[in-house]
């Protein structure tokens, strides 16, 4: 009886837990996040050791974490190099713009039928905050109402189904919309490819608005898809075979610095080097051979070398 009640008091104190999930899907959720946000680009190196050592877990949740994104599409892995960001075909941007040029617009069409004058004035709302934030140049601010102007645009459809048709492939999409240009060219051009559409809108014509809505998403399919090539022109230029200009690989070991201890905050201990030392300020870099991993561990001065030992 005893041992029953120091278990429901223990029960009552903690209560149910608030994240069921294990330490290699919080790992797997994290590094899906930042590859879809496009701040681990395509190209990215992902070492296994380096990996850990950022976020603070033992090898094996982030092994177990890189074959699911390799699953998923997100990362590739080559012999005796090891895993990458997946790199972004064209085809892939083709494919996935195609598809979402008929959805939206369809959606577009319907919408012009369905229309309610709150609908209406819930567009034009979204178009304005749009036009605010061009003038202050501000992006991101730019980007969200974007989305929320179609947002609301095709929910005025009445047709539920084929909006989260459309919202799924706009989340499929969102580290190759991560390769936007962000630039205030592009805002002008899409701030006036909305409003032709919201004049069509207006006018109570769906098929302008169908058309319309078609030519905006293949345009921004094509400035994708210039940015996608420029990007590996500037590779070439550069030197790097993954066609990404240089320097990524540093900002996204920052990132991961600044994210890690919040991400997995219950994560066990590394594992230690032998010999063991400090590496919250050096660089790290691992290469898979074998059953050890070498480390080089790069100080301001000299040069510390051990093993991570694997266990199966």
């Amino acid at each position: 009886m005893a041992r029953r009640s120091d278990t429901s008091i223990l029960d009552a104190a903690l209560g149910e837990p608030t994240d069921r999930r294990t330490l290699a899907e919080r790992v797997t959720g994290r590094l899906r996040e930042l590859i879809l946000d496009g701040q681990l680009p395509p190209g990215q190196p992902l070492r296994l050791t380096h990996l850990a050592l950022r976020l603070g877990v033992s090898v094996m949740p982030v092994r177990e974490a890189l074959r699911i994104l390799e699953a998923e599409g997100l990362v590739s892995f080559t012999p005796r190099i090891g895993a990458r960001v997946a790199e972004v075909d064209e085809e892939d941007v083709e494919e996935l713009y195609l598809v979402r040029a008929a959805l939206e617009g369809l959606a577009a069409r319907l919408a012009v039928k369905n229309m309610t004058e709150t609908d209406l004035l819930a567009l034009h709302e979204a178009f304005e905050e749009m036009a605010a934030a061009l003038a202050r140049a501000d992006f991101a601010t730019f980007s969200r109402w974007d989305r929320e102007f179609h947002r609301r645009q095709f929910a005025a459809s009445g047709r539920p189904g084929l909006v989260k048709k459309i919202l799924e492939h706009w989340d499929a999409g969102r580290r190759i919309f991560a390769m936007t240009p962000r630039t205030q060219h592009s805002m002008r051009a899409a701030f006036e490819a909305h409003r032709a559409i919201l004049e069509a809108v207006d006018a109570r014509d769906p098929r302008a608005a169908e058309r319309l809505t078609r030519i905006h998403t293949e345009q921004a399919a094509d400035r994708i898809l210039a940015a996608l090539r420029e990007q590996r022109r500037r590779g070439k230029r550069t030197g790097r075979g993954d066609g990404q200009p240089p320097g990524p690989a540093k900002s996204a070991e920052l990132h991961l610095d600044r994210v890690s201890r919040e991400t997995v905050s219950a994560a066990p201990p590394v594992q230690r080097l032998t010999p063991a030392v400090e590496v919250d300020d050096r660089e790290v870099s691992s290469t898979e051979v074998g059953d050890e991993e070498p480390v080089e561990v790069r100080p301001a001065e000299g040069t510390v070398r051990g093993t991570v030992q694997r266990h199966p």
